[in-house]
Order: structure tokens, then sequence, then C-alpha cells
């Protein structure tokens, strides 16, 4: 992290294993040694998780990192930093920032160092790349990436030709030194207890499941890779949306008691009924299905552009044209009774457990709608709403009739 060769870092970390006070250190580092190549005073910032974490946890490992260094006693034990702008006997300034400031807080400055402590919010992290331009700075964002998802980062991070460099540290004797053998043992095992985070807390991997998330049901073995065979009838399940990723198509698959959600399709665009139709049948012709094949299908009620049409309605239209007039299905509203949200949440929640439901790997936004998704309708949440409204369209459709669900209507 000290090499100055490398602009943009992003690098993910097991709990416990410094990261913290390692990019402390690279910041106080920076803010000594960086006027002498400079020239001039160097401008730094620190951006923590929150303002508490920023100023008992950062503040503290940069109280003794700078020692020496301080233009003034402004760290007081117990009580931290008595400004969030950080000034150096050598001219330089280290500022404290949280990620809960408004992303405005972190505008109209050059840095030429800006560290990112735990996964960045978006807006806050664009705002903080702007100021580094105009010097040259550079980035560093240290994380373990438990409970955000982070699509977004990763696919800037790991696009071909990225600027960026990314590093690894999994929690091991390698790495943390400190501890010892017993301690990461002991450790290893108390994280084996939550295993569907175990890959993120203990080596640092990208994906990760949300503690608060409404679909708690779904596990690693909700996930399969194997396709139904034999006989199999079909449905499709939409929710609609004229943003960009809102309008989700669910493929589902059941024989006798066993359910499948077998593929996707999200718009990467705004799209009209009949765009989204022919995608519909590329999906279906990915499995060598036709509409032919469809027997039901269910579909959000909203209108389609400013006619005041029933989008359902269009689509049918569509999907006819598109099948030489002839449907064995028709696409029914949803049940958006009251109380029906929750009543799907528990139907998808007790369908996973069983085993009842299975979603193909081939699924990747709606399954990282499952492990994310806390019941928000705006915001990040949003737009993981879409995708498991239309999963939960197809579980009232195909488990509320079941008696074995019946009583989690209540």
């Amino acid at each position: 992290m000290l090499d100055r060769g490398n602009k943009l870092i992003c690098a993910r970390a097991a709990n416990r294993t410094g990261k913290s006070r390692h990019a402390s250190y690279v910041a106080a580092r920076e803010a000594i040694d960086l006027p002498k190549v400079l020239g001039r005073p160097a401008r730094i910032r620190i951006v923590g998780p929150n303002a508490r974490q920023t100023n008992d946890v950062i503040g503290r490992y940069l109280s003794e990192f700078l020692k020496g260094h301080l233009s003034e006693r402004s760290y007081y034990t117990g009580k931290g930093w008595n400004d969030p702008q950080i000034l150096l006997a050598n001219g330089s300034i280290i500022q404290l920032r949280s990620m809960v400031d408004h992303p405005q807080t972190h505008a109209g400055d050059e840095l030429d160092l800006c560290v990112v402590d735990e996964a960045p919010v978006r807006s806050v992290f664009t705002e903080c790349l702007a100021r580094l331009g105009s010097v040259g700075g550079r980035m560093i964002v240290v994380m373990t990436p438990v409970d955000r998802p982070l699509t977004w980062l990763r696919e800037m991070v790991e696009a071909p030709g990225s600027p960026w460099i990314q590093l690894v540290a999994a929690f091991s004797s390698v790495n943390c030194p400190w501890y010892s053998l017993d301690m990461i043992a002991d450790h290893l095992e108390t994280m084996s207890a939550s295993a569907f985070q175990f890959a993120q807390r203990v080596m640092g991997e990208w994906d990760g499941v949300s503690d608060e998330r409404m679909l708690s049901g779904f596990t690693d073995e909700s996930v399969t890779s194997e396709d139904p065979s034999g006989d199999v009838d079909l449905g499709l399940t939409f929710d609609h949306g004229i943003l960009a990723g809102k309008t989700v198509a669910l493929l589902w698959a059941t024989a006798g008691a066993w359910v499948w959600v077998v593929d996707e399709w999200i718009a990467d665009s705004a799209m009209a009924p009949e765009e989204v139709a022919a995608s519909v049948v590329k999906m279906l012709e990915r499995h060598r299905f036709t509409l032919d094949d469809v027997v039901w299908a269910v579909g959000d009620t909203n209108v389609s552009g400013t006619t005041g049409h029933r989008i359902n309605t269009d689509l049918q239209k569509e999907f006819r044209a598109l099948n030489g007039g002839a449907l064995r299905f028709r696409i029914r509203d949803p049940n958006k009774r009251a109380g029906s949200i929750h009543w799907g949440v528990r139907l998808l929640n007790y369908s996973l457990r069983r085993m009842d439901l299975r979603i193909h790997d081939r699924c990747a936004k709606l399954i990282d709608a499952c492990k994310h998704w806390q019941g928000g309708k705006s915001g990040p949440d949003g737009m993981l709403s879409d995708r498991v409204d239309a999963l939960r369209y197809g579980a009232l459709r195909l488990f509320a009739p079941r008696k074995t669900y019946a009583d989690l209507r209540i």
C-alpha cells in the first residue's frame, strides 16, 4: 500500500487482520513523508464507516503513528481528536470523515491520498474519487465485504483493463502473526458457526449475506447447478419497471412437489413490451423451450407508458404475435391483497428451508437479492425488491394452495 505507483488499491481483508490499523499507518506515513516528494504539505483524508469508528478506532491509531509529528497536542485519550482536521508540524493535513456524512461534505477539495475504511457508500466513494484527479492522488479501500451488496464496486475493480490493484488478506498465521496458533484455531472454529459468511469474514471474499435480510431461509443449499429433468410444467413471473434493472422475468419449472427457478432475465435498460417479450423468448430458447411449453404466468399490474394500458395485456399481446396467435397461458395479476407481501415472504422462507424450492446458480442477480434484500422498496434495497417480487409471485402461485403451507397465511 505504500507503493505510490499503485494509484488505486482495493484490499479485501478478513476480520481481525488489522486492516484499519494498517490503513491508518499508511495515511500517517504519507502525511509525514509525502511533502518531501511533493515539495508541499500533503492533503490526506480517511473515511470511516461512521463518526464513532473514525474517531475511536482510526483516531487512536493515528495518535500512535503521528507522535512527534503534530503541530500541537490535539489528541486526548478517552476523548479523541479535538478537530476533525489534524495538522502536522510539516503542514500536512489529515481529514477525518464518515460515510454517514452527506456526500457534499466530501466535496470541494484536492487530495493526495484518500483512505476508505470498510465498504464504501457509492455516493461518498464517487465524491472522494473526484478529489484525486487534479493532483494525481491515490485511493486505498480496505474492507471486509459483509452485509453489503457491492456488485458495482466489484465490477469496477475487476473490469478488464481496470486500473485498480486488488489485494486479499485471509485470516491466517501468515497474515496475523500476532495471534498464537491456538487463538487462530479458536477463531476459525467460532466463525465456522456462521458458515454462510465464513468466506467473507475469514477469507475476505466479495460475496456475503446481509444479517438483516428478509429471506433468512435462503442458504447455499438453496442453489443448484442441476436442471430439472423429465416432464415439467413451465411458468413465468414478471415484475415490470421503466428503469434499467427494474424489469424482471423468472422462468419456473415444477415436477410434482419440486419447484425450480431455472433462469432469469433482467433488463439492462428501459424496454417496451415487444422488447421484453422477445427477450423472454430468447431465454426460453436457451433451454430449448418455446412459448408453447409455458402453462402459467403471473405479472405485476403496472401500466405501460402513458397510454394507461395494463402492461400484462400489452405483454400478452406481444407473446401472441411471436407465437402465431395462440398461447396456453394468460398472464394473471398477482395477489396484492393486504398482508400478501409478508405471506409471500413466509412462503419463500418455508419452501427454501424445506428444500421444496431451488434456484439455479445461473440466476446470479436473483441469488444476490435473496442474500441481501431487507424489505425496502427504495435506494439500493429497491433494486433488489423487484427481483424478490417476481420470486414472491411464483411462491404465492405455487405454494399457497398447498395444505402444508396453509397455516403460513396467518
